[in-house]
């Protein structure tokens, strides 16, 4: 689950805003299995992203690719899980008193002071390809619409 993983972290801003919350891992892990489905066997089953976890990764790219950043983080996933308002992360904070919308708030003040990165030779090889192919995409289609009206 995407709220262990990010409380896991101990190095994190992320992490550090939910642990300065009370939450740690042992909580939170108690929490789940009391509302999950005990003792399910998923034992040969391929298991796909729910819905929400999909909502969760989408909100994530947003706000990430909204505030210029060229990857996603933990903070980023966190904006996900309470912006989406469902799933179990959301159902965690509530019933571990978590007020949901002061956490908001809190990350949407610590994403705001995150800078761009702006691109350099640290950029990730395949961020500069998919950048390049719509650079291209878009000159090939000026080319055919001159080619077609010209």
């Amino acid at each position: 689950m995407l709220l262990l993983g990010i409380l896991s972290d101990n190095s994190d801003i992320a992490g550090k805003i939910l642990r300065d919350r009370g939450l740690t891992l042992d909580k939170v892990k108690l929490e789940i299995e009391n509302i999950t489905v005990q003792g399910a066997d998923n034992s040969g089953v391929e298991i796909l992203f729910t819905d929400n976890a999909r909502k969760v990764l989408q909100a994530a790219w947003d706000i990430s690719a909204r505030l210029g950043h060229n990857y996603i983080g933990r903070i980023h996933l966190l904006y996900g899980l309470v912006n989406i308002n469902a799933g179990i992360a959301l159902k965690v904070f509530n019933n571990l008193g978590i007020d949901v919308k002061e956490l908001k708030n809190l990350i949407n003040e610590t994403l705001s002071k995150i800078q761009p990165m702006p691109l350099s030779i640290k950029t990730p090889t395949s961020y500069l390809i998919f950048r390049k192919s719509y650079f291209i995409m878009g000159l090939f289609v000026i080319v055919l619409v001159f080619l077609l009206l010209g």
